[in-house]
C-alpha cells in the first residue's frame, strides 16, 4: 500500500491520552521512580551513565542524524541517544554529564512521529508537550540545539557544544558528501526484510510521506483537542527555545508548520 493510499489512524482516545499523561506526570519527573518502569518497558536503565555524552529530544527531532554525524567525526566516543524520555535528561543534568537536547517545532515533530508510529496526531502532540514540560525546570542547565541548526550546520553545533562543556570533540564537516553518507547509514537501519526502504519510518526527508502529512494537517480544522494542545505546544516551544521568564510569555497562534524554518537563535545556544 502506498503512503498516499494509507488510511489515517483511528480516531484518538481522550481517555488513553489522559491515562498516558497521568503516568508521565507521576514517573517522568522522578528518575528513581521511573527506573523500574523503564526497565520493564525496555526503555533503558535511567540510572546508568556509562557513556561520554548524550543526545536527547522528542522523536523525529534530528536524533538519528545528530548521532550519526557525531559518531562519523568521533567514532570512539560512547554516546547515549534515542531514549526519548525526559527522566534520562533529568538524571544526567544532576550528574553534570555533557549533552545535547534537540528541539523541533511541535507540529512538524508530532506529524512526523504520528506517521512513524501510525498513531493519531493528538497523541503525538500531547507527548511533545509532556516531554518538554518535564524539562522546563532544568532548562537553564541544558544545551539546546534546534532541528534546523542540526540539519544545516551540525559542525557549528558541535563547536558551540565544545565551548559550553569545555570538550574537544572533532566537529562534523557538514559537506554534501558527508551529509549524504549519514543518510546512507540511516537508510541501512530502515531496510525491510526484502531490502526495501521503509519510507514512512526512515529518519531522513521523504517525499512519500507528504500525502500522509497533508492529511494530518487537515485534521487541524476538525480536532478541538489538537488545536488547544498545539497552542500550548507553540507557546512552550518559544519559551523553551528562548527561555523567557514566565511573565514574558505570550501565547503563539501558529497552527501550521513553517515551510522552510530558519534558525532563530545562535546555534546550539546554551542558557
Amino acid at each position: 500500500m502506498s503512503p498516499a493510499s494509507q488510511s489515517l489512524p483511528s480516531r484518538f482516545s481522550p481517555t488513553r491520552i489522559a491515562l498516558n499523561r497521568a503516568a508521565r506526570r507521576l514517573f517522568w519527573p522522578h528518575p528513581a521512580l521511573y527506573f523500574p518502569f523503564g526497565i520493564f518497558r525496555k526503555r533503558g536503565n535511567v540510572l546508568k551513565s556509562n557513556f561520554d555524552l548524550y543526545i536527547s529530544g522528542y522523536p523525529r527531532s534530528g536524533n538519528t542524524f545528530a548521532r550519526t554525524a557525531f559518531l562519523s567525526a568521533n567514532p570512539n566516543v560512547r554516546v547515549q541517544s534515542h531514549r526519548h524520555i525526559p527522566s534520562f535528561d533529568l538524571r544526567l543534568v544532576h550528574r553534570k554529564i555533557p549533552g545535547i537536547v534537540l528541539l523541533r517545532t511541535p507540529l512538524d515533530a508530532a506529524i512526523s512521529w504520528a506517521i512513524h508510529e501510525n498513531q493519531p496526531i493528538e497523541e503525538a502532540i500531547a507527548y511533545w508537550n509532556d516531554f518538554y514540560r518535564v524539562l522546563m525546570p532544568v532548562r537553564s542547565q541544558l544545551f539546546v540545539a534546534t532541528f534546523e541548526d542540526v540539519t544545516t550546520d551540525f559542525g557549528a553545533v558541535m563547536r558551540a557544544f565544545n565551548a559550553t562543556w569545555r570538550t574537544s570533540y572533532t566537529p562534523f564537516d557538514h559537506s554534501p558528501e558527508n551529509t549524504a553518507r549519514c543518510f546512507e547509514l540511516t537508510e541501512e537501519e530502515h531496510r525491510g526484510p526484502w531490502g526495501d526502504i521503509r519510507e514512512l519510518r526512515v529518519c531522513r526527508p521523504s517525499e512519500q510521506r507528504r500525502a500522509v502529512k497533508e492529511a494530518h494537517l487537515r485534521e487541524l480544522a476538525q480536532s478541538k483537542f489538537l488545536q488547544d494542545e498545539l497552542l500550548i505546544a507553540n507557546d512552550l516551544y518559544q519559551t523553551f527555545l528562548h527561555f523567557r521568564a514566565k511573565g514574558d510569555r505570550q501565547t503563539s497562534t501558529r497552527l501550521v508548520p513553517e515551510k522552510q524554518a530558519r534558525p532563530t537563535v545562535g546555534v546550539g545556544a546554551p542558557v
